[in-house]
C-alpha cells in the first residue's frame, strides 16, 4: 500500500513539473534590436540613461580605452548593478564588460546604483589594440534590457575609433 501511495505522489509531481516546464518554455525567447544615438534618453523599467560623449585613448600597455560619458538613473526600488548589461563588442568578437563608473568628482567607482538617484560620470571600456583593426574600427556599445520575461531589448550605439564624439 505504501508503494502505491509513493508511486501516486511521484506521478503527480512528474505531471506538475511537466506542466510547469511547458508553461515556462511555451513562449519563444525574442531579442528586439534598437539603435540609438548620443543625447537620446533611453528609458526602461530598470533604468534611464543618456550617453553624452566619448573619447578614445591608446594606452602604453597596448590597449585602446573608450571613455564614455553618461548619465544614468536606477528606476527600480532596489540597488541595481546595471553595468553588467553594458559592454562593447568589436565585430565578430566577444564582448568586453565594465565593472562600474567613475563619477564626476572622481572619488570612487560606482558599481551599484541606488534607487532614484541620477549619476553622471565616465565608464571606461578597454580592448587590446589587436582587437581593434582598420577593418573593424567601429565598435558597438551595447546595453541589454532584460526587464521582461523571455524578451530582451538590445540597444546599440556605434563608436568609431577614428571619429570620437565630443560634447
Amino acid at each position: 500500500m505504501r508503494k502505491i501511495h509513493f508511486l501516486f505522489i511521484g506521478v503527480i509531481v512528474i505531471i506538475a513539473c511537466s506542466f510547469r516546464y511547458h508553461h515556462v518554455n511555451s513562449t519563444p525567447f525574442t531579442i528586439h534590436e534598437k539603435t540609438f544615438s548620443f543625447h537620446q534618453q533611453i528609458t526602461t523599467p530598470k533604468l534611464t540613461f543618456t550617453l553624452q560623449s566619448y573619447t578614445v585613448t591608446e594606452e602604453a600597455n597596448d590597449e585602446i580605452v573608450y571613455h564614455v560619458k553618461l548619465r544614468i538613473k536606477n528606476n527600480t526600488k532596489q540597488p541595481l548593478s546595471s553595468f553588467e548589461t553594458f559592454y562593447i563588442n568589436p565585430p565578430g568578437q566577444g564582448p568586453n564588460q565594465v565593472e562600474g563608473m567613475m563619477p564626476r568628482d572622481g572619488n570612487h567607482v560606482i558599481g551599484m546604483l541606488k534607487p532614484g538617484i541620477t549619476y553622471e560620470g565616465v565608464v571606461d571600456f578597454s580592448l587590446p589594440k589587436k582587437r581593434v583593426t582598420a577593418s573593424n574600427h567601429v565598435i558597438d556599445l551595447v546595453f541589454l534590457d532584460d526587464a521582461h520575461a523571455r524578451t530582451v531589448t538590445k540597444y546599440t550605439l556605434h563608436l568609431s575609433k577614428k571619429n570620437p564624439h565630443h560634447s
